[in-house]
C-alpha cells in the first residue's frame, strides 16, 4: 500500500489521465487532450489525492510488472 507522495512517475502520469477524465465529466476527451495530462502540475493530484491508500493493482502500468 501507498500514498500520492510513494507513487512512480509513470503511476503519477496515469492519475493525472483518470483526473482529466473526471473533471471533463461528460465530455469525450480526444487522445491529444490525454496526452497533455502530462502537463498538469503534480501538487494538484498530490492534493486531489492526498487521503487515498494506493496499491498496485490500481494502475495499468503495474499490469506487465
Amino acid at each position: 500500500m501507498k500514498t500520492v507522495y510513494d507513487l512512480t512517475r509513470e503511476e503519477l502520469n496515469e492519475l493525472k489521465e483518470a483526473y482529466l477524465i473526471q473533471i471533463a465529466e461528460d465530455e469525450e476527451l480526444s487522445y491529444g487532450e490525454l496526452c497533455e495530462s502530462e502537463r498538469i502540475p503534480d501538487d494538484i493530484i498530490i492534493n486531489h489525492y492526498a487521503e487515498i491508500i494506493f496499491s498496485s493493482d490500481d494502475f495499468f502500468c503495474n499490469q506487465n510488472a
